[in-house]
């Protein structure tokens, strides 16, 4: 199931939405969320739309098997699959948060003209935060835990500081460690180069 906001106008939505497990898609103009979204939410919001949530927290809803009852009165049981919950902000769009933590396997991925604004993101587990180049990532804050490697790939505009989970701001070292290469960057090869000269 998905809930598509189509239409340039703005709608705002200060009910529960907590126990929506399905896609949100804000195709078109501004969404307003002022209640907790599910955690295994899958969202994306396309060129030229907008969405402002209060603080999210995307993770993985695992493997779980729940009784359902069929119409003929008898119950079975039923697996549902894992789901990881994913923020796409496609190029052109623009999204807003108090604050954003991933955590297990979720991801949120910021594509070239995209604008996500918040005071902090938090990435945790095996969470990806990805920006691709041209984009924009304003935070203050991007917290991470500085033993996990390549969970940050940030191409974009990022002004802010990486913090480990402590608070502390991550040496250079560390900060190298987290942050994934781009596809073909060699920049943080280690080889020696060697020139000849012939006389």
């Amino acid at each position: 199931n998905a809930i598509n906001k189509n239409g340039k106008g703005t709608l705002t939505v200060n009910g529960q939405m907590k126990d929506y497990h399905g896609d949100l898609n804000v195709k078109e103009g501004t969404m307003n969320i002022n209640s907790s979204l599910a955690s295994d939410s899958v969202i994306s919001v396309s060129d030229g739309a907008a969405l402002n949530l209060k603080s999210l927290t995307l993770s993985t809803t695992k493997l779980n098997e729940v009784d359902v009852v069929g119409t003929d009165g008898k119950t079975s049981k039923v697996t549902t699959p894992e789901r990881n919950g994913s923020l796409v902000a496609e190029a052109g769009s623009n999204v807003t948060a108090e604050t954003i933590t991933l955590k297990d396997k979720s991801s949120m991925k910021v594509e070239t003209g995209a604008t996500v604004t918040a005071d902090s993101v938090a990435v945790a587990d095996d969470a990806i935060l990805s920006t691709a180049a041209q984009s924009k990532l304003n935070v203050e804050k991007v917290f991470v835990d500085p033993t996990k490697e390549g969970n940050v790939q940030l191409r974009g505009d990022f002004t802010g500081a990486l913090m480990g989970n402590d608070g502390n701001a991550l040496t250079a070292e560390e900060a190298k460690k987290v942050m994934a290469r781009a596809t073909g960057d060699t920049s943080r090869d280690r080889k020696s180069t060697r020139l000849n000269s012939s006389h």
